[in-house]
């Protein structure tokens, strides 16, 4: 009699694996790993926390790395405090800004093997689309 393979789900580990295969593809000069920039808005604290900031072809990139699927409504969630952190300019604060004696306003970057429909789902940042893709080389 065959044993049923139990269901294995990501864990944390293999999130920041996959965070840093994604390194060791680029091999980026310039990389932070989930920095955490906290911030208030309207007397409410947000968090803002991608999961790695790099370098790649001269552009700043934001990058989410999203191995499991969301909810359009996750995603929008998500999303807020990215919208807020980057229209309200307390981005100009970053760390990533040390990088240049200019204030970045990076281009943002999700891989998900989502639809980028539902991907994109209340990412507004003026100036800037988000840029889904299953992999990024």
């Amino acid at each position: 009699m065959q044993q049923a393979t139990p269901t294995r789900f990501p864990t944390d580990l293999d999130h920041a694996l996959s965070v840093i295969d994604l390194y060791f593809n680029l091999k980026p000069k310039y990389w932070l790993y989930e920095p955490v920039e906290r911030f208030e808005h309207l007397g409410k604290p947000y968090v803002w926390n991608p999961d790695c900031v790099f370098v790649y072809q001269k552009k700043v990139y934001v990058c989410e790395l999203q191995r499991t699927k969301l909810t359009a409504k996750r995603w929008a969630g998500k999303w807020k405090a990215y919208n807020l952190y980057f229209s309200r300019n307390y981005f100009h604060s970053a760390a990533f800004q040390t990088w240049s004696p200019k204030i970045i306003l990076p281009q943002f970057l999700c891989i998900s093997s989502q639809s980028p429909d539902i991907v994109r789902n209340g990412f507004s940042i003026t100036g800037r689309d988000l840029i889904v893709c299953r992999e990024f080389k």
